[in-house]
């Protein structure tokens, strides 16, 4: 009789420890899984909220920015120094205009556009104009993201003055007595705001520079094709000569 006693003991005991531990895991599992979704996004919020509405400012400018040169990126994508060369290795290596016209036609690239333009017969004054039209595209709102990379390094310094006025009036209210650990935290919450306006400039200000030179890059390009193809009356001698004697798209040339 007493092994059937020890058994049932046995048996009763192991149910008990097995609801205990199958009832603390799930509780477990549920707080691992609570802090790992809600701590980096904890963390971001505490960041933008030490910001303040600079910060906000800043970060939708930030938006703006990556969407404006993400966009632009995909407008540059045929503009090329390829493209141009090979432009002006068509007008070199064609056998006659119309040759040259269709194969250029059959190019991606502005530049050899608006060369297929020019050798189809169209007056001079046309083909600067179709010239003119094909960049002002790739220049246009360039000026939101220059007014972006400028504004916000201001709009950062403007944040860290705000937060260290806060921080220093909380000190003279204490009397002297306030706890250097809150005026720490005061005073890294405002450069905060500075480091984010300095993250935005710095990319905004490189892609500004970076857009405008494949903008003059463009440009000259198709000045050089127009200018020797009107001046030498045909598409046959541009593979070679003098880069200086292109023209400013600006001031176009009076039909001749």
């Amino acid at each position: 009789m007493e092994p059937q006693t020890d058994a049932a003991a046995t048996g009763s005991a192991a149910p008990q420890a097995g609801t205990a531990v199958t009832g603390d895991m799930p509780s477990a599992a549920v707080t691992a899984t609570t802090e790992q979704a809600t701590g980096p996004a904890a963390e971001m919020s505490a960041l933008v909220g030490a910001g303040g509405p600079v910060l906000m400012i800043i970060i939708v400018m930030s938006v703006v920015a990556t969407a404006f040169i993400l966009a632009k990126m995909w407008q540059f994508r045929r503009v090329s120094e390829g493209g141009a060369r090979k432009t002006k290795r068509i007008l070199g290596d064609a056998a006659n205009r119309k040759d040259a016209a269709d194969r250029l036609s059959r190019m991606k690239d502005p530049v050899a556009r608006v060369a297929a333009v020019a050798l189809s017969g169209v007056p001079q004054e046309r083909a600067w104009r179709e010239a003119e039209e094909t960049i002002e595209p790739y220049r246009s709102h360039m000026r939101l993201l220059e007014v972006i990379a400028a504004l916000a390094p201001l709009l950062g310094l403007l944040g860290t003055v705000l937060g260290m006025i806060d921080a220093f009036q909380a000190l003279g209210a204490a009397q002297g007595r306030a706890d250097p650990h809150i005026l720490s935290n005061g005073i890294w919450e405002a450069l905060l705001t500075t480091a984010a306006g300095l993250a935005l400039a710095i990319p905004a200000t490189a892609f500004v520079n970076w857009f405008d030179r494949r903008i003059e890059r463009m440009t000259f390009h198709m000045e050089t094709v127009l200018s020797r193809l009107f001046d030498n009356g045909s598409a046959m001698h541009l593979l070679e000569g003098d880069e200086h004697e292109s023209r400013s798209l600006a001031t176009p040339r009076a039909a001749e």
